[in-house]
């Protein structure tokens, strides 16, 4: 099992209310997880949780078999919301930092950069400072650090977020070559493309403190149709659920 979230519990500072109560998830090895949910679900708090940045208030977690999280860094590749360089530093040598931090020699994580950042279509910019990035092509570079020190594990906050539907397409062929070798990716999106996009893929949808896996039926329902509707009394059943 690479990823394991067992009856997870967490509570903000001075509220009672458990925005997860019991909640469970299990990632095996190849296997690509999308969690669907609206801004304020909570897939962003889980994915804190998971890496191990909040600690939760029940549960455990383990990642590789292990409950300790930051042994495991150097094979989980983490894509946050949030485009965070240091800015005195081109993107080239950003990554360079990156992959040295986990023991990649300045010789393969050069051959990695490059190969990536073309297919991404970033080559030109590498030497680049971020100050002079559009945020689109910052959200590439932080998938190619991700997946520069070929983790078994990745792990992306919204990673599409204010980017071109080419780089869903690339990210999607990344994604399915890291779970074709065995890697395991759980990604968090509201974005309707990057489920559509998201082939092979286990899609669970986080809401009301429910986790559960939803049918393509219920994703247009999702999407088009009214809250109201999709929690209707008529709504559609799913194959499996973790109701809390």
């Amino acid at each position: 099992m690479r990823v394991a979230v067992d009856s997870l519990g967490k509570r903000y500072r001075g509220e009672e209310l458990d925005i997860f109560g019991n909640l469970s998830l299990y990632i095996v090895e190849g296997e690509k997880v999308v969690i669907l949910g609206l801004n304020g679900a909570g897939k962003t708090t889980l994915i804190k949780c998971i890496l191990g940045l909040l600690t939760p208030d029940a549960g455990t977690i383990r990642i590789n078999g292990s409950e300790n999280i930051r042994r495991q860094r150097e094979k989980i590749g983490v894509v946050s919301q949030y485009n965070s360089f240091d800015r005195r530093l081109t993107i080239q040598d950003n990554l360079l930092y990156h992959a040295g931090m986990y023991g990649v020699t300045k010789f393969d994580a050069l051959s990695r950069m490059k190969d990536m950042a073309e297919d991404f279509g970033f080559l030109k910019h590498l030497e680049d400072r971020p100050s002079k990035l559009s945020g689109g092509t910052l959200r590439k570079a932080v998938l190619v650090r991700a997946l520069i020190t070929n983790p078994n594990v990745i792990i992306m906050d919204e990673p599409t977020a204010n980017v071109d539907p080419q780089y869903r397409n690339v990210l999607q062929a990344y994604l399915d070559k890291v779970t074709s070798e065995g890697g395991s990716v759980l990604m968090s999106t509201h974005i309707r493309d990057d489920i559509v996009e998201a082939k092979n893929a286990t899609i669970y949808l986080l809401d009301q403190k429910v986790l559960r896996t939803i049918i393509s039926e219920e994703i247009d329902i999702f999407f088009n149709g009214t809250r109201e509707a999709f929690h209707g009394s008529n709504g559609i059943s799913s194959n499996k659920s973790y109701a809390l």
